[in-house]
């Protein structure tokens, strides 16, 4: 028979060996996010919140709605994801060879699903009647994807979006509601709006970050940084070509390498960031464009409308802020764009803000 002490050592041995045999159940690290929501918001109501839109208040003029009067975009980006949309897989795989790709490539790859609308209207909502001089009203209803790729310091995205332009675009119901929320008149012009068409537009664009200066070792650290970049875009929405470029200054510039992402037309963005501790940059930036076709502005392709004669060349100048916060990123862009037809009297302020969560 075993004794008590031959006992005791026995089964402190088995609990020895037990505890080295058994994993420790330490905090797992979190997995590495994956995909992220992107909402976007886009209005002309910003920029009197700035003291920058030509109101006659000093308070915002809820009433002040002209030009592009507001653009929403909600997004959900893959990384690297297969599903069914085999377009874009395509595309992933074989479009994107511009900066390399096949075997061996190292690159952050992404994918993203959108769906969004526009609404433009003229200057003057009060008026019930056609204006020949302004811009016609109008409103995008879309939904649409893309696929981006960021290798080194330079990245490309191809974009394509399809929807519907008219009262299916459900540009009256909207405005009109939002006016009923907040009290103020009603625009009386919307029986004058472009007619239903459905319309598309595919969008190419490319950046390089061409100067780069950190103040330390650490790429996260403050620095700055200028990233010139192209676009073309071919559809019955929009045809253009376009070049510009932007500049960063602040901390956290290398958890994406271009600003976020904005509703085209406009400066090349992302919706992919990497997860990080609290920093953020300032960035102001440029781009001109050559507009071969505005929808917006020449109306209905294949069937008659109002329009207006167009300017071709036409210029945005941005600045604004980015911050991120662990998974979360922050950022608000503030928008110049130069007369885009005849007649109109000066450039159009407008405002975006975009709020995006990894997960």
């Amino acid at each position: 028979m075993m004794t008590h002490a031959r006992l005791n050592r026995t089964v402190s041995l088995f609990a020895a060996s037990l505890a080295l045999a058994l994993p420790v159940h330490a905090a797992e690290p979190a997995a590495a996010p994956d995909r992220s929501w992107t909402l976007q918001v886009e209005n002309d109501l910003f920029s009197q919140f700035m003291g920058l839109a030509d109101s006659d208040s000093d308070a915002p003029d809820f009433d002040g709605d002209r030009g592009y009067t507001q653009g929403l975009r909600l997004g959900l980006t893959l990384k690297r994801d297969k599903d069914l949309f085999f377009i874009f897989d395509w595309i992933d795989d074989n479009g994107l060879s511009i900066l390399g790709g096949g075997e061996g490539d190292t690159s952050v790859r992404t994918k993203q699903y959108f769906f969004g609308q526009n609404i433009y209207t003229p200057k003057d909502i009060t008026v019930s009647t056609p204006q020949p001089d302004d811009r016609p009203y109008a409103a995008w209803l879309y939904a649409g994807g893309s696929v981006a790729r960021q290798t080194g310091r330079s990245f490309e995205v191809i974009e394509l979006d399809v929807g519907v332009m008219g009262p299916m675009a459900l540009g009256k119901e909207v405005q009109t509601t939002w006016h009923d929320i907040v009290n103020t008149r009603h625009p009386e012009g919307w029986s004058n709006q472009l007619r239903n068409e459905p319309g598309f537009v595919m969008t190419y664009m490319i950046a390089s970050q061409l100067v780069r200066y950190d103040a330390g070792d650490d790429t996260n650290g403050f620095g700055f940084d200028i990233t010139p970049h192209g676009s073309v875009a071919i559809g019955t929405i929009y045809d253009y070509v376009s070049v510009g470029g932007t500049a960063r200054v602040g901390w956290g510039r290398d958890r994406e390498i271009v600003t976020p992402n904005r509703i085209q037309p406009s400066t090349p963005g992302s919706d992919w960031f990497s997860p990080g501790s609290f920093t953020g940059y300032f960035f102001v930036g440029a781009e001109g464009r050559f507009m071969a076709r505005n929808a917006f502005l020449d109306g209905n392709l294949f069937r008659d409308s109002q329009s207006v004669d167009k300017h071709h060349w036409v210029a945005d100048i941005v600045a604004g802020a980015v911050m991120f916060a662990g998974d979360w990123r922050l950022a608000y862009t503030h928008t110049f764009r130069t007369e885009e037809f005849h007649g109109q009297e000066g450039g159009q302020f407008f405002g975006a803000v975009s709020v995006t969560k990894l997960f």
